[in-house]
């Protein structure tokens, strides 16, 4: 990652609030969670450890997307910033464009490091509230500056030393787990030091275009299937062209390392394959509801899905069983409230069953049984 404290951009501001913030010269995260949740802890353990954003994100959804209803977190990239955030929370630029994690998640790149992080209409901040300077660490906090983004309301300029207040004792967790470990580290904050010389900020790498994907032809317009539009996406290309996430230093398709260069927008590839036990093979090209005799939920937003029909005489899969959902460069597996349940087995874990209607973020090798019967295998290779 690339610190988001350079010359231009000399520090991070809040004001406090009910949520944790956690800060590092790179990146900032903003939860909707207490400080002393155990998982704050292990954010920023990880952040100082200096791994990416994707690190980050499997630690907020280790217990199910329920367990953590909103956030937002930015990292510096070599060209820019990323952003993922979940639910309300939301980055706004300086010039108000706004990136929230409605429906679900979402994960977005920016050019621009100058950002505010809120929870949405809920978490703006307030008029009476003062802006406190941090460099790093974690505060309890409702909105946080990076650079030099105007609030959306007016600063009380009170002189004085700003102090921050020492961090509350430990709360209980918000799930049944028990109580949080005793051995959580002591989380200090840190002000920033005006005599601190800033560091210089990062050389940006020459723009590099890759080759774009081709835009899948109009269907014919005698035929009953829906228009699908586009979906436009950023990416970059590895050596032999294969389009990927501008968040990845290897491809995902053939894993070679991906030259540092200016992500371009693109139509979404396909993001694999889901391959059947019984040979079967279906391209994910956008997403897709499976099931015995699968329908569009009526509650249903986003994405025009594909209704993928499964032959199984047993019936242990349900009519309408699973949803395989596209989030930008993600693939999520969603059981739609199926009778005999969804397990995942990731690459050299053990199987995990799918609560209903709490999505899962999968990835490429991950083995899927609908029903205790039916299997498939998600791969994003040739």
């Amino acid at each position: 990652m690339v610190d988001l404290i350079t010359q231009n951009n000399p520090g991070f501001s809040y004001q406090p609030g009910p949520y944790a913030l956690v800060c590092v010269p790179s990146a900032a995260v903003l939860i909707e969670l207490p400080t002393g949740h155990e998982l704050v802890g292990q954010v920023y353990a990880a952040l100082r450890a200096k791994v990416d954003l994707d690190d980050v994100l499997d630690i907020l959804i280790s217990s199910g997307l329920r367990a953590v209803r909103g956030f937002v977190a930015v990292a510096g990239v070599p060209v820019g910033a990323r952003v993922i955030a979940r639910g309300s929370f939301r980055a706004v630029d300086g010039q108000g464009e706004e990136v929230n994690g409605l429906p679900i998640i979402t994960d977005r790149f920016t050019d621009d490091f100058n950002l505010r992080l809120d929870a949405g209409d809920t978490g703006k901040g307030s008029e009476s509230s003062d802006w406190l300077p941090l460099l790093g660490g974690v505060v309890n906090a409702s909105v946080v500056q990076i650079g030099t983004v105007e609030p959306p309301f007016d600063d009380n300029d009170d002189e004085g030393e700003t102090v921050i207040e020492p961090l509350p004792p430990a709360p209980e967790p918000i799930d049944d787990d028990g109580p949080a470990t005793a051995e959580q580290p002591v989380i200090e904050a840190e002000l920033l030091d005006a005599a601190e010389e800033p560091e210089a900020e990062a050389a940006p790498f020459s723009p590099e275009s890759p080759d774009q994907a081709e835009s899948a032809e109009e269907p014919d317009s005698d035929s009953d299937d829906p228009v699908r539009q586009p979906v436009m996406i950023m990416a970059v290309s590895c050596p032999d062209g294969h389009l990927t996430s501008p968040y990845l230093n290897m491809c995902r398709v053939c894993g070679q390392p991906v030259s540092p260069q200016r992500p371009v927008e693109v139509p979404r590839p396909p993001l694999g394959t889901i391959l059947f036990a019984n040979g079967d093979r279906e391209l994910l090209d956008c997403p897709i509801i499976l099931g015995r005799s699968p329908r569009v939920p009526p509650d249903y937003a986003g994405e025009q899905p594909k209704l993928l029909q499964l032959d199984d005489p047993g019936r242990d899969v349900s009519g309408q069983h699973l949803q395989i959902g596209i989030d930008g460069w993600q693939v999520l597996l969603t059981d739609l409230g199926s009778t005999n349940g969804t397990e995942v087995v990731f690459p050299g874990a053990q199987p995990v069953r799918l609560r209903p209607n709490d999505p899962l973020l999968i990835g490429s090798g991950t083995y899927v049984v609908l029903g205790g019967s039916l299997e498939f295998w998600y791969e994003t290779g040739p």
